[in-house]
């Protein structure tokens, strides 16, 4: 689907985007996105339907991973806010299905603030040995937090990004966290991981599904394009 891009004067309307459809959003210098959708499918259903909603923090897919998703409540809303003045969104859904994927952002001042959390981290993830694999440190703030993962202490990575790749080529002796940092305070995760074992398959698609007390959420997904 072509790029399509999303005036000011549309801000704090719906878009749509249609199966497949991407978006970006550009707001005015010294703002930043702040983004929200309700999933229109409900209880995780999306996920074994191939439907997914990509969040990446500028202007294309390349860009910092803001969240990828697959299936919620539809009655709760989830939130996103860019670190800048872009943020590209990619919507793809089964052609089984025909309803589309309306979408809220505003634009806000950078001077609004909301203090970094990482509230909804989980401290258990699963990663595949001899695999590559993903970390997840979903934080929330605004502008989009700086996230530094770090493995055995060192900082390895230090974008917007919720995502970090790894492959597990030995025992489980490194340590691995993700930090956020609110004025001099640091708010830090230290990440259990447990190692599964499983022949590499080329282009294998891998879907982690995670039930808490209020909704399903993506832990894997390796069919995402990079």
């Amino acid at each position: 689907a072509a790029f399509a891009e999303v005036s000011l004067q549309e801000t704090g309307t719906p878009v749509t985007l249609e199966s497949d459809g991407t978006r970006l959003i550009t707001v005015p210098d010294g703002h930043y996105v702040e983004m929200t959708f309700t999933f229109p499918i409900d209880l995780g259903s999306g996920c074994f339907l191939g439907v997914y909603f990509e969040i990446h923090d500028g202007l294309n897919q390349s860009a910092n991973l803001l969240g990828v998703f697959c299936g919620f409540h539809e009655d709760k809303e989830y939130v996103f806010r860019s670190s800048g003045r872009h943020m590209w969104l990619k919507y793809h859904r089964s052609p089984y299905l025909s309803d589309n994927f309306h979408v809220k952002y505003t634009a806000k001042q950078n001077n609004v603030t909301v203090a970094p959390v990482l509230t909804q981290v989980k401290t258990i993830q699963f990663v595949l040995y001899n695999h590559s694999s993903f970390l997840w440190c979903p934080a929330e703030g605004a502008p989009a937090p700086v996230i530094f993962w770090r493995k055995n202490g060192i900082v390895v990575q230090n974008t917007t990004s919720v995502k970090y790749i790894l492959v597990i080529v030995k025992g489980n002796n490194e340590t691995y966290s993700c930090e956020v940092k609110n004025n001099d305070q640091l708010t830090k995760k230290e990440l259990d991981l447990y190692i599964e074992k499983r022949p590499a398959i080329e282009n294998e698609c891998i879907v982690r599904i995670s039930l808490t007390d209020e909704d399903f959420f993506l832990d894997f997904i390796l069919s995402v394009d990079q």
